[in-house]
Order: structure tokens, then C-alpha cells, then sequence
């Protein structure tokens, strides 16, 4: 029924095991276990908001390396800042140790500054990314990878969280929070090992290359800014970024001070979204390849609003939330991301312009970045003026605000074009009609 999944290249062994390590290593540091640090530590939901958008905000630095990126090397460069980042997690070990014993604002401070390193680094090397990926993964199969790779990527960081919450438990003591981030250094530094397996696709320098002055960057950014296809699809990702990027962090929060859950039981539930994702990413990947990304994108931007509206009601007191729905929702949500995570990378490789992919990049991760960064902080301040975020009203407004700001969205998506992708309404036969139906007549023959 289905066509033999394609081949992929032999060097995506290499990228998909720095995921893996890369993303147990991110997790613990910007993820949910982080915040749950942030709180431990006595940082309030504004506080936590800036911590959230640090490494998003400081993707954006990445434009500033575009000559170094094309002297230097993908690799080279990627390689440099990823192990600077890991070695910035081990300022944060001794924080939970010194709960007090150093004031609380000096330990805030601290850890903010710790993670102001680990995302600058991040930042600065992150350009070098979807270039060097552009180049070692043939078209024809990238949809089927960045599938796999979403697949694996989210089974580490489902692996992870279950980790941490077993590791946690229900009352954690500092030293666990401590040995958490030594565990991330460490998954840091292995994750560079496997990385720097991988072939480099650019010399150090190349022939007859000359060093783009600032100037002559922003005008080649402005040139592809005036390229109609990417500046429509970016003006779409710019809502759809503010509308969901801040859900995933402030669910903790919400499940921790509304709900009343404990770390355990909240990581633990963090985990699931990771599930949806094994179970469909794969299959979404070569859907993208089939079916084109605008009606994927459509599908997901449905699921995700409905999600949304979940919350709000949850939020509103129209209905208790028990572990059970949360689990199925959180799946759910882990389904419709990688629904749109994967044709959103493939549609973001294609609508750039062929001959200025060190610009394109970088200027679209920029935008996303510092829209992705602000959106934490802007949220955070928001259920600040409520009760410091411990009270429904404030995710009340931030739910409704989400779910208008996502319609927002979906109308601006309905002016990106994608010549060679299908109908949504035909994809929709083929998935609910014309393949179940092959499968029935394939089945009674046999």
C-alpha cells in the first residue's frame, strides 16, 4: 500500500546520533527541568519567562557569523560552539547547593548568566546548521530524514524527561538537580564527538571568496527579504511562533501552580507529547514528500488551535483536567508539532532563494529567534500581573490571546504558494479514503 521508505545517505548516521546526545543535553538545560530549577531556586513566572526565551532569543545572533560560516566551515563552526555551550552547563551544578546560603537573586542572576553563554554560543554557531544539513541530505529524502530525525530527537527527549521525573521524584533535593546538569555537560560533549565524524561540505576558504562587509549583508538580506515566497512564509511563522512557542514551558507552570501536580507527575506527562511524535514522525516526513507541506501545515495549525481551546476551557473551570485526558491531549499535541515541525524545515529549505543559502538561513532563523525569545518574556509578565502566575485569569487571557493569534495565522498561510503540493481537500481523500480502501481491496484478494 505504502512505497519502500527511501535510503538515506550513509553520513545521516553520524547527525542522527549528535541528535540524540544533543537533545538530552538541551532538554536539561532549557527545558522543562529547567524551569522546574528556576522555581527551586525562587524565580517567579516573569523571571521564568526570560529564562525560557534566552535560547530562542539568541538563535538571532547567528546572522553576525555569516562570514565566519563561509571561511570557517559548517562543521568547524558548529563544532566550536557546541562544546562551548556544554562546558558553560557546569557553572550551573553548585546553584541548587547553594540554596540558602547565597541570596536568592544572586543565584538567579547567576543562573541567568550561565544560560546567557550556553544560548550565546548556541547562537553563534546554530547559523552553520541547515546549510551543512542542505548539503549532506539529498532533496528527494529530506523529508523522510527530518522525519526520522524529529523521531529520534523526540524519543531522546522523551527518554529524558522520564528520566528526570523517576530521577526527581515528588520532593527533589538540591544535589539531584545538580547531578541533572552534570549529566547534560556530559551529553554535550559526547554529542560533538559524533558530530565531528561528519564530512565537511566547505573548505576553509573558498576560491576567489571575499568577506561580506555589514553592509553588504544587509543589503543581501534585504534582497532576499524582497524574494516573494520566503517573505510570505516567514511573515506566517512569525504569528504561528507567537501564538504556540511559549505553550510548551508555561503547561509546566500550569500544571505545577493551577493544577497543583508535582515535578514527577509533571515531567512525566511532559514526556508524552514526545510519543506523538515517535509514532507519526516518519510517517509525516514522507507525507511531506508526497503530499507537499501547505496542506500539512493547514492540518496541523487545526490540531494545535484545538489544543489550545482544550486549555482555555481547562483555564475557564468548564471542566476538571485529570491525568489521564492531560496524557491524551499531551500526545496529541506531540502528534500535531511534528505534523507541522517537519514540512515546516522542508517548506523553509525550499522557499529560500538557491543561490544565498548562508543568508536566507540565518535571516530567517533571526526573525523566529527574536519573535520566538520575546514571546516567553511577553507571557511571563503577562501571568505576572496575576497572582505572580499562580491564578486562572492570567491563563485565561494568555489561552484566548494564543488561539486568536493562531486564526491569525492560518489566514496568512493561505497566501503562501507551493507550486507542486496538492490540494488539502485531496490529501484528505487520499488519507481517509482512497489508501484505506486499497488496503481493504489488497486485504480480501489476499
Amino acid at each position: 500500500m505504502f512505497a519502500r521508505s527511501p535510503k538515506l545517505p550513509p553520513v545521516s548516521r553520524y547527525l542522527l546520533a549528535f541528535q540524540a546526545c544533543n537533545i538530552f543535553n538541551f532538554t536539561i538545560a532549557v527545558g522543562a527541568p529547567m524551569v522546574l530549577l528556576a522555581r527551586h531556586l525562587g524565580a517567579d513566572a516573569a523571571k521564568i519567562g526570560f529564562l525560557i526565551s534566552l535560547a530562542s532569543l539568541l538563535s538571532a545572533l547567528q546572522i553576525l557569523t555569516i562570514n565566519l560560516v563561509e571561511s570557517y566551515g559548517y562543521r568547524r563552526m558548529i563544532i566550536a560552539g557546541w562544546t562551548a555551550r556544554a562546558c558553560s552547563l557546569l557553572g550551573i551544578v553548585p546553584l541548587p547547593l547553594l540554596v540558602g546560603i547565597v541570596p536568592t537573586p544572586i543565584l538567579l542572576w547567576t543562573l541567568f548568566g550561565l544560560l546567557l553563554l550556553f544560548s550565546i554560543s548556541r547562537g553563534l554557531a546554530s547559523g552553520a546548521w541547515f546549510p551543512w544539513m542542505k548539503d549532506l541530505i539529498p532533496e528527494p529524502v529530506r523529508g523522510h530524514y527530518i522525519g526520522v530525525e524529529q523521531r529520534l530527537m523526540n524519543f531522546s527527549q522523551m527518554l529524558t524527561l522520564l528520566g528526570c521525573s523517576w530521577f526527581l521524584g515528588i520532593a527533589p533535593a538540591a544535589w539531584q538537580y545538580s547531578a541533572l546538569y552534570v549529566a547534560a555537560f556530559a551529553a554535550g560533549i559526547v554529542s560533538v564527538r559524533f558530530l565531528a565524524k561528519a564530512p565537511d561540505t566547505r573548505p576553509a576558504l573558498l576560491p576567489g571568496h571575499r568577506r561580506r562587509s555589514v553592509f553588504q549583508i544587509m543589503m543581501k538580506a534585504w534582497e532576499v527579504w524582497k524574494y516573494r515566497p520566503f517573505r510570505r512564509f516567514t511573515r506566517y511563522m512569525v504569528l504561528y511562533t507567537v501564538a504556540l512557542s511559549a505553550l510548551p514551558g508555561f503547561l509546566v507552570l500550569y500544571m505545577r501552580d493551577i493544577l497543583n501536580w508535582t515535578e514527577a507527575e509533571v515531567l512525566l506527562l511532559q514526556a508524552l507529547p514526545m510519543a506523538g511524535v515517535l509514532v507519526t514522525a516518519v510517517t509525516f516526513g514522507s507525507w511531506s514528500d508526497r503530499f507537499g507541506s501547505r496542506p500539512l501545515l493547514r492540518l496541523a495549525l487545526w490540531a494545535q488551535l484545538s489544543i489550545v481551546f482544550f486549555w482555555l476551557g481547562s483555564a475557564l473551570e468548564i471542566y476538571r483536567v485529570t491525568h489521564t485526558v492531560a496524557g491524551v491531549i499531551l500526545l496529541f499535541w506531540g502528534a500535531s508539532t511534528v505534523l507541522h515541525v517537519v514540512p515546516q524545515v522542508r517548506f523553509m529549505l525550499g522557499c529560500s532563494p538557491p543561490d544565498e543559502v548562508t543568508v536566507s538561513m540565518p535571516l530567517f532563523n533571526m526573525i523566529q529567534s527574536l519573535v520566538g525569545g520575546l514571546s516567553p518574556i511577553t507571557v511571563g509578565l503577562l501571568l505576572q500581573q496575576f497572582s505572580g502566575g499562580r491564578s486562572h485569569t492570567g491563563f485565561i487571557a494568555y489561552f484566548a490571546l494564543a488561539a486568536a493569534i493562531t486564526l491569525a495565522a492560518h489566514y496568512l498561510l493561505s497566501q503562501v504558494s507551493e507550486p507542486k503540493a496538492v490540494p488539502t481537500r485531496r490529501m484528505m481523500r487520499t488519507l481517509l479514503f482512497s489508501w484505506p480502501m486499497r488496503f481493504f481491496s489488497d486485504s480480501t484478494r489476499n
